[in-house]
């Protein structure tokens, strides 16, 4: 059902979107297209790729050839996980990340070849010496597309390092955000710049329900590494949503905790993490990695939520990944298993049973 809902989305967009979800898709097309020549380091590499690509004015099949990208990582996440079954909040979350694909990548987006990068980290063989390939793809990503994914790796390497042990949750979520600062405080002593100029700059021309406001409460760069500070807990539980944005914003508040802090919600006891030296247990650690990172950037760059969903959605296959492989069950050394909504054992071992705890 999340696969049609999303599909239906992609195809009909214009009928059931507002408007807004398509502003950035429309300019990559006009770009794409050859109808504008935008001199812009963001848009116009994304728009320079659908052209080549044959897609450039092609928009309903970039469309579609999109959303099947992001069902295919989705896909991959669910059957790599290796659970024959899934729990309500996981199905719930499944079919959200449909959804969400739909209504982000199913059209021109720069966030869908963020997808090969997922990837890469869900199929690359087990030893973390293979990592170095999704590493190296991080780098030619921000080389051609985001900047700011160059931060990303660099911080994917650190959060990969470190989970190599288990690592309580709450130890690795204070990281992010002294990271985060850390970020912040480079960029004002070596370029001169406010901690949060880039979000803030970007603020300036934003139009928006759901921007990010600026928590300033002292001068500059300590107000700065402030608001980088607080926003980065906010970007997981933005309790400001409904006074900034209106309380009909409330259930889109609930949704966004949804989906970005599910995932870590299972990781919350680390003695159930699964051993390191199963198949489990490196994509757990991968996927928690590369979500952290992010975490990291999102908290320096990220103008509005509508923007940090979006970004994020790209990532929810290594999210269901998380979910499941927490799961109670016999932790894998090898290859994954096959994977169905309804109940089942493998080779002699109910999934469904809590017995064994990793």
């Amino acid at each position: 059902m999340g696969f049609l809902g999303g599909l239906i989305l992609t195809v009909s967009r214009s009928l059931v979107l507002p408007e807004q979800f398509g502003r950035d898709a429309n300019r990559i097309y006009l770009i794409a297209s050859g109808q504008a020549d935008f001199a812009d380091g963001s848009y116009t590499p994304v728009a320079i790729v659908y052209r080549l690509l044959g897609l450039g004015a092609a928009p309903d099949v970039a469309a579609v050839l999109g959303y099947v990208l992001a069902s295919v990582a989705i896909i991959v996440g669910i059957a790599r996980s290796g659970r024959r079954t899934a729990g309500v909040l996981t199905a719930v979350y499944i079919s959200s990340a449909f959804l969400l694909a739909g209504v982000y990548l199913g059209q021109y987006s720069k966030d869908v070849f963020v997808i090969p990068l997922v990837l890469l980290l869900l199929l690359l063989p087990k030893r973390i010496w293979w990592e170095i390939t999704a590493v190296a793809g991080m780098l030619v990503y921000a080389y051609f597309f985001r900047d700011y994914w160059a931060i990303v790796a660099v911080a994917y390497v650190g959060f990969r390092v470190v989970t190599i042990w288990q690592v309580r949750l709450r130890y690795l979520l204070v990281s992010g955000a002294l990271c985060a600062v850390i970020v912040g405080l480079a960029f004002f002593i070596v370029l001169g710049h406010d901690p949060n100029h880039f979000r803030t700059a970007v603020q300036d021309h934003l139009d928006a329900n759901t921007i990010i406001m600026p928590i300033e409460l002292v001068n500059q760069p300590i107000g700065g590494l402030v608001d980088i500070f607080v926003n980065y807990w906010l970007l997981y539980v933005p309790l400001m949503l409904p006074f900034t944005a209106g309380i009909p914003y409330v259930v889109i508040l609930i949704g966004y905790v949804f989906v970005k802090v599910l995932p870590l919600v299972s990781l919350r006891s680390a003695i159930r993490w699964p051993s390191g030296a199963t198949l489990d247990g490196v994509l757990v650690r991968r996927s928690l990695a590369l979500m952290l990172a992010f975490g990291v950037v999102q908290a320096v760059f990220e103008p509005d939520y509508g923007s940090a969903l979006r970004h994020f959605t790209p990532l929810m296959p290594l999210a269901i990944v998380v979910m499941q492989s927490m799961r109670s069950g016999t932790p894998r050394v090898g290859k994954a298993l096959p994977w169905s909504w309804g109940g089942g054992s493998v080779e002699g071992v109910d999934q469904d049973a809590s017995a064994t705890e990793r």
